[in-house]
C-alpha cells in the first residue's frame, strides 16, 4: 500500500510524469474535500460495523481479556 501511496504522489508531483500522464496535482481545496469525503465513509463504515456487531449480539470489553485456558 506504501509504494502505491509513493506511485501516486511521483505521478502527481514529478513534472515529467504529469507531462507524460496529463495531470495536475489537486489544489488544497481539492484535498480537503478528498479527506471530507474519505472520513465520511470511514464513519459510515464503523457505524455499521457497530450495528452490526450489536445485532449479532458480540459482546466487547476493553477491561477484561478473553478467556484463555492454561495447559498444563
Amino acid at each position: 500500500m506504501t509504494v502505491s501511496f509513493a506511485l501516486h504522489f511521483v505521478i502527481l508531483y514529478v513534472p515529467f510524469f504529469a507531462q507524460v500522464f496529463g495531470i495536475v496535482p489537486p489544489s488544497m481545496n481539492e484535498w480537503l474535500l478528498v479527506l471530507a469525503v474519505s472520513l465520511l465513509v470511514i464513519l459510515i463504515d464503523e457505524v455499521l460495523k457497530f450495528v452490526g456487531r450489536l445485532k449479532s449480539g458480540y459482546h466487547y470489553s476493553i477491561c477484561t481479556p478473553p478467556n484463555k485456558q492454561k495447559t498444563e
